[in-house]
């Protein structure tokens, strides 16, 4: 969370254009929806990377305009290209939900589509808010090209656009870091790339105790290979802890309650005994 919070500050004092903004947008989103790289970034600025089929057919991996879909209240399509001169708040006010298509991904689940609901409560953090955010950047800086890669940027506000790439994203999420942990050293520093967004959605919805199925629905794992990803981090400390502090407490009263020669052995809890002979 700190780093999110980090990142929001890094694009708050850019401009909206820049690929500090566009990566405050798409990590608002990937801990939601764990995107893989390839979904939302290039290799190269000036490149576009394509799938190639057998056949020869060529399909953009990352996503486009049009697999992202906004819906009002009536569940009706809400054509952003045609509000583009609307205030964003206006136009996120008509908006309930998003859906993400994936038109082609590493699990071979094509065409699978995933809703979110916006969470008005934060908007800083709603996936909806910083969707519609990306969207009015691609048409602002980029509009001639709406059927390429959705995610773009640029250097300075007026300045020509480039596509996101897994180094930018990598170079912004390290900023943060650093902000945050000035003295880290440069192999842990590393860690934090690209792909973090999926590692992160996985870790954020297993600290909240929410199942495998769960997980790997929402995060579109066709296995349990997830699993790899799940961190002893402070938040799964902080659940361990709680969930034995109900018996924990009640060892710190018998305890109390034997050296004032008061315990009742027959409350003798029987989970460790042995009912063999």
């Amino acid at each position: 969370n700190r780093i999110m919070a980090t990142l929001i500050e890094l694009a708050n004092a850019s401009h909206i254009n820049s690929p500090e903004s566009a990566v405050a947008n798409i990590v608002a989103i990937g801990r939601y929806l764990g995107f893989r790289v390839s979904e939302y970034a290039q290799t190269q600025q000036n490149k576009v990377d394509y799938h190639v089929y057998a056949s020869g057919t060529r399909v953009i991996k990352a996503f486009i305009m049009t697999d992202w879909v906004f819906r009002d209240a009536n569940r009706e399509k809400i054509n952003i290209v045609g509000l583009i001169r609307t205030p964003l708040a206006r136009i996120y006010e008509q908006i309930v939900s998003l859906s993400v298509t994936w038109r082609i991904q590493k699990n071979r689940r094509n065409n699978q589509a995933i809703q979110l609901r916006k969470d008005s409560s934060v908007p800083l953090v709603c996936p909806v808010y910083n969707a519609l955010q990306i969207v009015l950047r691609k048409l602002r800086i980029d509009r001639d090209n709406l059927s390429m890669p959705l995610c773009m940027c640029s250097k300075k506000l007026t300045s020509s656009p480039f596509y996101l790439t897994a180094k930018k994203v990598a170079d912004v999420l390290q900023k943060a870091v650093r902000k945050i942990q000035p003295s880290i050293d440069k192999a842990e520093l590393s860690r934090y790339t690209a792909h973090s967004l999926r590692v992160w959605a996985a870790v954020l919805l297993d600290e909240q105790g929410k199942q495998p199925t769960f997980i790997q629905s929402r995060l579109r794992w066709v296995g349990d290979s997830f699993r790899m990803y799940l961190r002893d981090t402070p938040r799964m400390n902080e659940l361990h802890r709680d969930a034995l502090s109900a018996g924990s407490q009640e060892i710190v009263e018998i305890v109390s309650h034997l050296h004032d020669g008061t315990v009742d052995n027959n409350t003798m809890d029987s989970t460790y005994q042995d009912d063999m002979d």
